[in-house]
């Protein structure tokens, strides 16, 4: 019986620390979420100029911006998820229906952080199913429910899981355990 209380805290801590860890989105610059259930966020990071800004002030003219697309669009395509002021930094983060909302609101809103062509998340299963699975390491090919990243464009990106692969399409590029800034090229970012 004593084994039990022993063994029993040990297989939760063993368990807990393998488990995938999940990071939230806190963006220290403008760059793009990408979440394990395939949504899509972007934060927008910008000093704020001279002047009083409040929270409210910023909060109304981001929603301003997200409701005169989605009356364009038809539908809520853009959601105002969260607006933040720190110190003179202001940060707007939105949320997408899709990753066309993502590319097309960026264009309409001038948010020149990032140059997206497309951007889908896949699984590494889905992926092998196309051309581009050619390029799924060897490795990853047999975790098949791993999530892929498919990049045509350049931008910072922050993934909700580990980053273990970064395919690129150039020069090498550095990443961290769950941030990568890309060039411009056509990109795999692989995550747990």
């Amino acid at each position: 019986m004593k084994w039990k209380s022993i063994v029993a805290p040990f297989l939760v801590l063993l368990l807990t620390a393998c488990a995938s860890k999940s990071h939230p989105f806190a963006p220290g610059e403008s760059s793009i979420y990408l979440r394990r259930d395939g949504g899509i966020q972007s934060a927008v990071v910008a000093p704020l100029p001279q002047g009083d800004y409040t929270v409210e002030d910023l909060q109304e003219f981001a929603k301003g911006e997200a409701e005169k697309y989605n009356a364009k669009m038809g539908g809520e395509r853009v959601i105002v998820s969260e607006v933040l002021i720190e110190g003179n930094t202001a940060k707007v983060i939105y949320s997408y229906d899709s990753d066309a909302s993502l590319i097309d609101f960026a264009r309409e809103s001038q948010d020149a952080s990032f140059s997206l062509e497309s951007l889908s998340i896949r699984t590494v299963e889905e992926v092998l199913l196309t051309e581009t699975g050619q390029r799924i390491p060897e490795e990853y090919a047999k975790r098949k429910k791993l999530h892929v990243a498919l990049v045509e464009g350049s931008g910072s990106f922050i993934t909700e899981g580990k980053i273990l692969q970064v395919v690129v399409d150039g020069p090498a590029v550095e990443s961290a355990d769950n941030h990568v800034r890309l060039p411009e090229g056509n990109h795999l970012i692989i995550y747990d």
